[in-house]
Formats: C-alpha cells, structure tokens, sequence
C-alpha cells in the first residue's frame, strides 16, 4: 500500500481518490502509473490536466502530459528511484513504466483521441523493442504473425503497413529484399524504425510516413495506383480508431489486382480473453468484451480499442476485397502480463505448451477462440 501522507492525491472523475508516488523537480511534479491500463490516467490525459493535492494538504491545479522524451523519462525514473529506493520502486514500476508530467498552475489543455494516441505511442517507443523480447508471450504472437507475413509475401516486392512501430515484422521483410512504405501516428517509433532499419543496411528500402488509418489516403496521395505488391499490419493500427475514413478505398486504390491485404483484429468477444478476464477475477470486464467499444482501462489495455470480428470487415472492405482465410494468432497463449504463468510454466513447459498452441493455431475453426485474429484478404480486380 502507498502511504497516503507521502503522496499526491488525484480525485477522479467518478469521484476517486488515486494515491500517486511522486518526484518534483523545478515546478513539475512527476508520477508514473502502476498500470499502464489505469483508468485514471486515460482520464487526466483526456482532460489534460487534474487536481492534486499535496501530502501537507494543499491543492493545486495542474496541466498533464505523457512525457515522451526518453532522456526526461528516465531522468524522472532515477528521481523516483533516488527518493524511494530501488527495491520500493521495483514493487510498484517496471523498468519502462511511462511517466507522466504534472506541471503546477499551467493551464489544462484537453486532447481528442488521435492526439492521446499519437502521445501514447510518442511515450513508449524509447525501450519498445527491448520491453518485447523481455515478454515471452509477446514474442511468440508477433513470431507467429512475422514467419507468416515472411510465409505471405515472397520475392522482392513493395508492400505497406500501417502501424509498424518499431519494425518487428518490418525489419525481416526489409531483410528479405522487400521495400516497405510504413504509416505511423508515431514520430519516435518510426524514427526507433528508421535506426533499426540502418543497422540492418535496409532504410535505402524503407519509407516512413506519418499518418494514422483513417487518415491513409492523406499519407498516400502522391502515390500512383497499385503501387504496392501487398499490405499488412499487426497488433493495433486496425483496432485503435473507430472511424475507418479513408482507409478502404486508398487500399483499394493503392494495391494491385489479386494482392493480399494481411492484418490481425482484436476479436469480439473471444472465448479465451473472456475466460481469462473471469479467471483472475474480472468477469465484468470480461463480459464487457461484448461492447463494440472497450474504454481505456476496462480491460488491459491502455487505450480505447475497438475489437472486431471477420464478419464486420467483410462488410467494411467490400467490395474491393474478397476475404481468403481466417486464423487465429493464438488458441491458448495467456495475456501478455500473466507473468506468473510463465514462471509457473517455466522454460520446458512453456515450450511444450507453444508447440500445442501452434498446432491448434493452424485450425481456422478455432479463430473465434482466441484474442487476436489473423485475416487475408485478396484485392479484387
């Protein structure tokens, strides 16, 4: 438990009282989030600002932004260390816990919803590879989706993605002679993107734009028609916004006849996420799977994400594109943060237990079970 008298206190929207451990350097007070999923911070960087009131009891209003500077964030996290020590701070924060910036008296600015995206991904990108591979879980998803996309598109042509963050599947496929055309919200992944592509000897085939889904055709307007030998793209782009705008008709436009368009969904429900949100005792969240919207914080994510199944994207493609065959990612890969799994599993049962997963993954009757789905789609003519 934080102490209440060695912590700023937030009052929430609906009437909550968050205690924060807290640094304080020349006027700005930094906190970090235990959880990045944490309700209360998708409500402060909405707002833009909040109330806090110091442990000696006074209050002051203060403006709120995720900090998205890595040298500033992790200036922020040796403070937190310094003041608490290292073993109280490793009970309350990972090693890349974001870190939010409250600055005292300066005005609240609210945020719409592509902006607290683009602030999002801004914040993590610094570290985003290294916190990957640390998650074993994570890793094996997004081998999956990777040895599939390299399985999907051979040869050497152009393709494009949206939503390519820091290249896990991008730099493989740049690696296999393919040029990539990446849109991202993102300023600081794709400039993570562009250092890895370079270290590789690949950024001469790489091309970063910034620009989100619905929103494709602006990236892509001086780009002729079919352009591009495929598309593709994992793990979020497809899932973040609700309004698919222009996206569509600028696939449709910018892809050739008879190519593949290749994403995963977050499916709605998904028997298994529900199961595991009933199993560690949230079977309201769970349930809330049903929605067609999940706020931020609801579930584990820490941004509202909009899941989707086969059917919906039938409808929202056509009729450019015909569906060709539905997998899932996973059948029974636990959620990313289930830590204790992993370790109860340890090294030769979580082995065993992928070889399982990636039999029953190959069994298309099985997509509805698990959280992610893997789609392709043929261009048609």
């Amino acid at each position: 438990m934080i102490d209440a008298h060695d912590a700023l206190r937030v009052d929430t929207a609906r009437g909550e009282s968050i205690f924060l451990l807290y640094w304080e350097e020349g006027g700005r007070l930094f906190v970090m989030p235990s959880s990045s999923a944490a309700r209360w911070l998708s409500e402060v960087l909405r707002a833009g600002g909040c109330e806090v009131r110091r442990p000696g009891g006074s209050s002051v209003r203060c403006s709120a932004e995720l900090v998205s500077d890595p040298t500033e964030a992790e200036r922020a996290r040796a403070g937190f260390r310094t003041k608490y020590g290292v073993e109280r701070y490793g009970r309350y924060f990972g090693p890349r816990s974001k870190v939010v910036r409250l600055v005292v008296g300066a005005p609240a600015v609210s945020r719409s919803p592509p902006e607290i995206l683009e602030q999002e991904f801004d914040a993590v990108a610094a570290g985003y590879t290294e916190a990957v591979r640390s998650n074993p879980i994570e890793v094996y998803l997004k081998e999956t989706t990777r040895d599939r996309l390299l399985d999907a598109f051979r040869g050497q042509d152009a393709l494009l993605e949206i939503g390519g963050g820091t290249g896990f599947e991008t730099i493989p496929l740049l690696s296999a002679g393919h040029g990539v055309t990446v849109v991202d919200l993102s300023a600081r992944m794709l400039a993570e993107l562009s250092s890895r592509a370079r270290a590789v000897g690949a950024d001469a085939r790489l091309d970063c734009r910034r620009g989100r889904l619905s929103q494709l055709e602006d990236a892509l307007q001086e780009l002729p028609a079919e352009s591009f030998g495929g598309a593709f793209s994992t793990f979020g782009a497809f899932n973040l916004e609700e309004d698919l705008g222009s996206a569509p008709g600028a696939l449709a436009r910018v892809l050739r006849p008879r190519t593949r368009l290749i994403f995963t969904t977050l499916n709605r429900p998904g028997a298994l996420p529900v199961a595991w949100e009933i199993a560690v005792g949230n079977a309201r969240n769970g349930l809330g799977r049903l929605r067609t919207a999940l706020p931020s914080g609801s579930i584990r994510y820490p941004l509202t994400v909009y899941p989707r199944n086969p059917s919906f994207w039938d409808r929202a493609l056509a009729p450019h594109f015909r569906r060709l065959s539905t997998l899932p990612v996973s059948v029974a890969a636990p959620p990313f943060e289930s830590a204790r799994i992993v370790r109860w599993l340890g090294a030769v049962g979580g082995a065993r237990a992928r070889r399982w997963d990636e039999r029953l993954s190959r069994i298309a009757l099985l997509a509805p079970i698990g959280e992610w789905t893997f789609l392709t789609y043929e261009r048609l003519p």
